[in-house]
C-alpha cells in the first residue's frame, strides 16, 4: 500500500515537475524572443537614425552649398552658358553627395 501511494506521488511530482519545467521553457522562450525582437528594433532604430543623420546632414551641407552656389553662380552667369553652369553644380552636388543617396 505504501508503495503504491509513494510511486503515485512519485509519478505525480514528475508530471507537476513537467509542467514547471515547460512553462519555465515557455516562459525564458518568449523572454529570449522578445530580447531577440527589441534588439532587432534598436538595430533598425539606429539605422534609421544613422539614415535621418546623414540625411540632414547633407541637407544642411547642400544648404551652405547653396549659399555658395547661389554666388558663385551670379558669378558665373555673367561669364559662362548654362550648360556648364549645370554641369559645375552637378561636379559640386557629387562631391558632397554619398553614392548610395545619388538618384
Amino acid at each position: 500500500m505504501f508503495d503504491q501511494q509513494s510511486q503515485c506521488f512519485i509519478e505525480y511530482f514528475k508530471a507537476a515537475h513537467g509542467r514547471e519545467m515547460r512553462i519555465k521553457g515557455m516562459w525564458e522562450g518568449r523572454k529570449h524572443g522578445r530580447r531577440l525582437a527589441r534588439e532587432a528594433g534598436r538595430q533598425e532604430g539606429r539605422e534609421e537614425g544613422r539614415q535621418q543623420s546623414c540625411q540632414e546632414m547633407i541637407r544642411l551641407i547642400l544648404e551652405r552649398r547653396c549659399i555658395q552656389l547661389s554666388c558663385a553662380a551670379t558669378d558665373r552667369l555673367e561669364h559662362a552658358d548654362l550648360p556648364s553652369l549645370n554641369t559645375w553644380i552637378g561636379q559640386l552636388l557629387s562631391d558632397v553627395v554619398p553614392p548610395e543617396l545619388r538618384d
